[in-house]
């Protein structure tokens, strides 16, 4: 039987460096190597990498190492905030917390309790989007972005059970040009970052979650597997 290519979306193997492992055997995979593949793994890798040049385009973040990281993190950004883990491996759901100091520290003593390494960030409101971007190491494509529906209505956090990501067909009508051109900024930013600091090529698909009205990247995934896809 002859294999004539692979995409990886498994995510054990995505991570785990399944990719490295066809490229020595001479079997192409369209997916980013282990290294590349840290753009979506290790969440608080991507955003220092992008913070070195655009900080604006980074909110506040940390990660919390133990309950006084977390508690000076509160008093400084206040205490609408979202905790997810710091890597897309770890088996902690992100939580999103509005005014609501003691709910985030029970939930980061249950998940420091739990072993779990967790990431705090500030809450911005916006409306959500995703930017994909389909890259060969050497050319970037970018298709329409997506509008984000992640729960149920704009005043119920009851979540849809899928990342939500759905195409029209068209740009809606409140992600302006601006929007899309900083997303696509970012996401180039932080491949040519990969590949200056670290002489990583990424090569697969990229997909990068935004917030419109701060133009903020929160979350990139680096899998194009059933969870991501747009219809």
């Amino acid at each position: 039987m002859r294999i004539r290519r692979r995409h990886c979306w498994y995510r054990k193997g995505h991570f785990g460096g399944l990719t490295d492992i066809c490229d020595s055997d001479r079997i192409p995979c369209f997916a980013p190597v282990i290294e590349a593949a840290q753009l979506e793994e290790n969440r608080i890798f991507t955003k220092n990498l992008v913070r070195q040049v655009r900080p604006e385009m980074v909110c506040p973040f940390s990660a919390v190492h133990d309950i006084s990281t977390a508690e000076a993190f509160i008093k400084q950004h206040g205490s609408s905030i979202v905790l997810k883990g710091s890597s897309a491996v770890l088996e902690f759901e992100l939580q999103v917390f509005r005014d609501n100091a003691q709910g985030a520290m029970a939930e980061v003593r249950r998940g420091l309790r739990i072993g779990a390494s967790l990431l705090i960030e500030k809450y911005i409101g916006g409306n959500e989007f995703t930017q994909y971007c389909f890259t060969d190491g050497f050319n970037s494509f970018f298709p329409k972005v997506v509008r984000d529906f992640p729960f149920r209505s704009a005043t119920s956090h009851q979540k849809t059970g899928g990342m939500g990501s759905i195409s029209f067909g068209d740009i809606p009508p409140d992600i302006t040009p601006v929007d899309t051109k900083d997303a696509q900024d970012y996401i180039k930013m932080a491949l040519e970052r990969l590949n200056y600091l670290y002489g990583v090529q990424f090569r697969g698909v990229l997909a990068g979650q935004f917030i419109n009205q701060s133009n903020l990247c929160f979350s990139m995934n680096s899998m194009f597997d059933p969870a991501i896809r747009s219809s």
